[in-house]
């Protein structure tokens, strides 16, 4: 009987080891789509920002063509992940759109902070259309968030006319 009691013991650290590894995997996947779904939420709010801004003033801040970091930096905002090629090295300030109450924009929890978000934003304005990409999402998802700005930015015809 005593002969037994090691090799209990020995397997019962070893299942145990096997629980807390398989558990630790799950886990890891878990968090990632948890961080994508705050990412999710984060460029959404972006765009509602703009979007409240540019209702508010009937303008738009003057946004770049081409994809640019949101944050305070002057300097050293490029940034290069599977979802974002960003060339320009200046941030795109935006935190002059948040109200009293909260005085910062989001930040991507794994690769952003106050002065450099890890939120990329870029203006087509031929289509007058914005998009906020989230340039940390993981497991190979694109989280954008797009908005059109036409009927904000150009009156209509009817209102024209009267």
């Amino acid at each position: 009987m005593s002969r037994f009691v090691p090799l209990l013991l020995v397997f019962f650290v070893l299942t145990l080891c096997v629980g807390v590894l398989l558990s630790l995997t799950d886990i890891k996947g878990t968090q990632a789509e948890r961080r994508n779904a705050q990412r999710q939420k984060d460029v959404e709010v972006i765009a509602n920002r703009v979007e409240a801004f540019a209702r508010r003033n009937k303008t738009l801040p003057n946004f770049s063509s081409t994809l640019q970091q949101l944050g305070t930096e002057q300097t050293g905002c490029k940034l290069n992940t599977n979802t974002c090629d960003i060339q320009n090295d200046s941030c795109f300030d935006l935190h002059f759109l948040t109200e009293s109450k909260d005085l910062s924009l989001p930040s991507d929890i794994l690769i952003g902070t106050y002065y450099k978000t890890g939120y990329g934003v870029q203006f087509d304005h031929t289509k007058q259309y914005l998009t906020v990409t989230a340039c940390g999402a993981e497991n190979g998802q694109t989280i954008q968030a797009e908005r059109s700005f036409i009927e904000i930015l150009q009156p209509t015809i009817s209102n024209a006319k009267k």
